[in-house]
């Protein structure tokens, strides 16, 4: 039963129909059942008792009126935390047999995601089972969705999984093969994910990598390799995909008019990074856990931005401006202010002790704050499963 509910954290929108919503909790269930022979630290639940006393306090000051959403908002910042801390503490034999799984689920998905571009999978009814939201084939502009229900997420899944398999399979190949490996995966992502996110997330990822062991000249000139291949890659497949139109797009315009035109095509993501953590100064505890729809009204306001300038907010016009932010943090930041960010920090600190793990701990933090959403566990059980390579903790 636990290595089942291990392989479903890799795929976390996987939902069987049975409930709406883009998560699935895999994360509370495998801690809860996880939890009858790993054994946990005090410490390691102070941020959960945060969340709990915020989320009790906005229900009671609502009288319970949005308790949904609190529910929702509580559940996703818990099934991604407690996932990490349940794989982080496993027994080292069930650790090392999860590495393996995972990285032959990483190569499963990059096979299905082949078969999902050139429309092998459209007639299959079985996968709208088990994610409502599932397309067989690419969706145009934005790539394929893998076994999840948008791109973004799948290039966010393939990342961290490359990052897994690099840590691990690639650490005693040559550089040069290590860099033939991540063109491929570039490739991959321009070519089948087609996400900006995907393609910005993958860059950030090995410009840091590079940068911490070969050094700044040195990676600059592996990143200029990376961009070259990038390119050529583009100009073999067309210019259609979205990261190809963006860059036909930056060509035509003035470089002080790259901000405006990249944070229009980002929706409301860039200006939500702005306001929520401005939001969370403002308001140490945030606007509560569950009260994401007022706090980021407020936030929008405090901001002091024109959103008539946002072509998301245009379209609009009158309606809600209330918004859910890209990257735990964001959200964290908005809901559970700047108290909720330094226990989160603080909660997560220790695990990164070792000189080894700063490095994925930067990976981390840059994922934290800029990508994903905050219920999604993949990149907290890879980061989990990454950080015991270089840990003497054993629970066996």
């Amino acid at each position: 039963m636990i290595h089942f509910l291990f392989g479903l954290l890799f795929f976390p929108s996987v939902t069987f129909g049975l409930y709406d919503s883009e998560v699935f909790p895999y994360g509370f269930i495998f801690f809860f059942i996880s939890a009858f022979w790993v054994k946990f630290h005090i410490s390691d639940f102070s941020y959960v008792a945060y969340l709990l006393f915020s989320a009790l306090l906005f229900t009671t000051l609502s009288n319970g009126t949005y308790i949904l959403n609190t529910l929702w908002s509580l559940g996703a910042f818990l099934n991604s935390y407690l996932a990490f801390l349940s794989v982080y503490h496993l027994p080292e034999s069930l650790i090392r047999r999860y590495r393996i799984t995972a990285l032959w689920i990483f190569g499963f998905i990059l096979l299905f995601g082949i078969a999902q571009k050139f429309n092998f999978l459209a007639s299959y009814d079985f996968f709208n089972f088990l994610i409502p939201k599932f397309s067989g084939s690419d969706l145009g502009l934005r790539g394929v969705t893998l076994l999840s229900n948008e791109p973004s997420r799948a290039g966010i899944f393939v990342s961290f999984c490359y990052l897994l398999f690099r840590t691990h399979i690639l650490s005693n190949v040559s550089l040069l093969q290590r860099l033939f490996i991540d063109v491929l995966i570039i490739a991959y992502m321009v070519f089948f994910i087609e996400s900006l996110q995907a393609v910005a997330l993958i860059f950030g990822i090995l410009s840091m990598i590079y940068f911490s062991k070969v050094g700044f000249r040195n990676s600059l000139f592996l990143l200029c390799i990376l961009v070259s291949s990038s390119a050529i890659i583009l100009m073999l497949t067309g210019p259609d995909g979205r990261v190809g139109l963006l860059i036909n797009e930056l060509s035509n315009l003035d470089s002080d008019e790259w901000l405006l035109y990249i944070s229009n095509q980002s929706g409301h993501r860039m200006f939500s990074w702005y306001a929520s953590y401005l939001y969370a100064f403002l308001n140490p505890l945030g606007a509560l856990v569950g009260n994401w729809h007022l706090g980021s009204f407020e936030a929008a306001i405090a901001s002091g931005f024109d959103l008539n300038q946002l072509s998301y907010y245009r379209l609009l016009s009158d309606q809600d401006v209330s918004f859910r932010g890209s990257g735990y943090l964001t959200n964290l930041a908005l809901e559970g202010g700047i108290i909720g960010l330094v226990l989160f920090a603080l909660s997560m600190s220790h695990f990164f002790r070792d000189a080894n793990a700063k490095l994925f701990g930067l990976i981390f933090l840059f994922y934290l704050f800029f990508f994903g959403s905050p219920g999604d566990p993949v990149p907290f059980v890879v980061i989990a499963l990454i950080l015991r390579k270089f840990t003497s903790y054993r629970s066996d």
